[in-house]
């Protein structure tokens, strides 16, 4: 911190590890802006910059023009998961997105795929596969990711229940909240451009909360 933040060649640095930084107003002094971001953190003001800065997506499958297509779904943007912090589910257009997480007969399970995106580069890397229990032809979930207190991630499913009654008929289309499951992903990859993250990554077995 301090004299080193007007380094060209550590801004360059954590540009490619980490994305673009944040801007400052203009005419802020970067030093002063490290040193004074660091008494704030350390003085119990403002927490420190320990949000997970790339994207986690799960592979997906949509049917488009009556044919089955393979994409990914965006869970949660770089820099929203923080240890401890509450669950971030997949949004679009301001609201969480409804997914079936069953093949249509739901007969049985289907495995998800869970992929890391380098903020800021086309670059992924494999999280983990869990396998998704068979619930129903009609279940729909919102999916999130969340990051426990000592760094570990879970992939979570939070089923929506039958419509619950509302004081007011407009109200009446909610969705009753039941109890998510979550299932253990480990620790999500400091890079995910990294040579070291394997292609195959281990199963990973779900627990009900």
């Amino acid at each position: 911190m301090g004299g080193p933040a007007r380094s060209a060649a550590l801004l360059r640095h954590l540009t490619a590890r980490l994305g673009q930084p944040v801007r400052l107003p203009g005419g802020t002094d970067p030093a002063l802006a490290a040193v004074f971001g660091a008494a704030l953190v350390a003085g119990g003001h403002a927490g420190p910059a320990d949000r997970y800065p790339h994207a986690v997506a799960v592979r997906v499958h949509r049917t488009v023009a009556g044919r089955p297509r393979d994409g990914e779904l965006l869970v949660s943007p770089p820099g929203t998961l923080e240890p401890g912090g509450a669950t971030v589910f997949a949004e679009a257009g301001g609201e969480r997105v409804r997914v079936k997480a069953v093949p249509g007969d739901g007969t049985v399970g289907r495995e998800v795929r869970i992929v890391v995106r380098a903020a800021g580069t086309d670059a992924a890397a494999p999280v983990g596969v869990v396998t998704v229990p068979a619930a129903g032809d009609r279940a729909r979930f919102h999916v999130g990711v969340r990051v426990a207190a000592d760094g570990t991630a879970r992939l979570v499913l939070q089923p929506l229940g039958p419509s619950r009654p509302g004081a007011h008929p407009a109200q009446n289309h909610l969705p009753a909240e039941l109890t998510p499951e979550e299932f253990l992903l480990g620790v999500l990859p400091v890079d995910p451009r990294s040579p070291e993250v394997s292609d195959h990554p281990p199963d990973t077995q779900g627990a009900r909360t």
